[in-house]
């Protein structure tokens, strides 16, 4: 089983080495990406997600910075989900 850490940037560098991946929302719309690398520094997956945006925009912060993302509307259903 794998533990994951949800959406706590602040504690990233406390709490890296107890998950074994991240999942953040809207850290591209907010500027807050680059908050996650202690995760991508220690091989651990990032998964992003964001709900705006320019997907073109988002897929290349996200390779730069090693992460894999998504742009999807609100109301989460998949149906209009565009990943990188």
């Amino acid at each position: 089983m794998a533990v994951g850490l949800k959406n706590d940037l602040l504690q990233i560098k406390d709490l890296v080495s107890y998950f074994d991946f991240a999942y953040n929302e809207q850290c591209y719309q907010y500027g807050e990406c680059d908050k996650l690398t202690p995760f991508i520094l220690q091989g651990k997956a990032v998964f992003q997600a964001e709900y705006q945006g320019n997907l073109t925009r988002i897929c290349a912060k996200a390779k730069s910075l090693k992460m894999d993302a998504v742009l999807m509307d609100m109301d989460v259903t998949g149906k209009k989900s565009q990943r990188c």
